[in-house]
């Protein structure tokens, strides 16, 4: 349990350092590709130092399906954090433990309970509740472009839960380094050319900014396939989910005092009896 609590401490923290960086009006494109490649290297200095590099192409082939789904991941995110807040933003994120956990159900044959059932249900309640936006002319849009990043958000969130437990499943645990090291390496590349393209590479400037944020993306996947090696999915993602919401809501509103509807405060709250129902069950 205690790299579950660690996994959720850090990619806590990489919501709000993010929240952080886009307040002050920083890249987050460039400090992205920054924070990849520290989390790159910083592997592969472990891997150096242990004198090991355990290969396999199944580890290479789902670490760089890894990477990209990490872009797309974090490409959204900044585009969401912008639009939406960090409080919908992260809770879209971690509602997406359902992804892996309906895959688990069709691939690996995994029976859910009545409470995961239902928990499903919340989950599919929560989404548009988390994604409406009041507007001046139409009042509130359920399909605006809030509401399409946040659903973008969540499959592409689901693809990074969903390699890691393909990892976990597929790979052995002795593989981990070498998985981090194609997933940070790949999203590292994909993230540099997407700042190229947008004419904003990173700065010197953003060197600090992305250690901070690397160092937390690195512990985080770390934690987490720790995690798996040791607890089932349909117990891992759902703690982190729920836990994960709770954190930063509070942080997004006691820290930058985002301001939460009624239907948005009903969006988070069934996103956490979605999340704890999955877990019971």
């Amino acid at each position: 349990m205690l790299f579950v609590i660690l996994q959720i401490l850090f990619l806590s923290s990489f919501g709000l350092i993010i929240k952080h960086y886009q307040a002050s009006g920083r890249n987050l494109l460039a400090v992205g590709s920054v924070n990849y490649a520290v989390a790159a290297v910083a592997t592969a200095i472990s891997i150096a130092y242990k004198s090991k590099f355990d290969f396999s192409n199944t580890t290479c082939i789902i670490g760089i399906m890894a990477g990209i789904a990490y872009f797309i991941s974090y490409f959204f995110m900044i585009t969401a954090v912008k639009s939406s807040g960090i409080s919908i933003t992260w809770s879209a994120v971690r509602l997406s433990v359902l992804l892996p956990i309906l895959f688990s159900i069709f691939y690996w044959n995994e029976k859910p309970s009545i409470y995961q059932v239902v928990g499903i249900g919340f989950v599919c309640l929560s989404l548009p509740l988390l994604s409406i936006r009041p507007d001046a002319d139409v009042g509130r849009r359920m399909f605006g472009r809030a509401s399409l990043i946040i659903v973008a958000l969540f499959f592409a969130a689901g693809g990074t839960n969903l390699t890691a437990k393909a990892f976990s499943e597929f790979s052995p645990e002795t593989h981990q380094q070498t998985y981090l090291l194609f997933l940070f390496g790949t999203a590292a590349v994909v993230c540099f050319l997407a700042s190229l393209v947008k004419g904003s590479p990173p700065k010197a400037s953003d060197i600090p900014f992305g250690i901070a944020l690397g160092l937390c993306n690195l512990c985080a996947a770390y934690f987490l396939l720790r995690a798996l090696a040791r607890l089932p999915g349909v117990i891992v993602f759902p703690i982190t989910g729920s836990m994960g919401i709770v954190l930063t809501t509070i942080g997004g509103v006691g820290i930058w005092h985002e301001k939460l509807r009624k239907l948005t405060m009903a969006g988070i709250a069934a996103a956490v009896i979605a999340v704890v129902l999955i877990n019971v069950g």
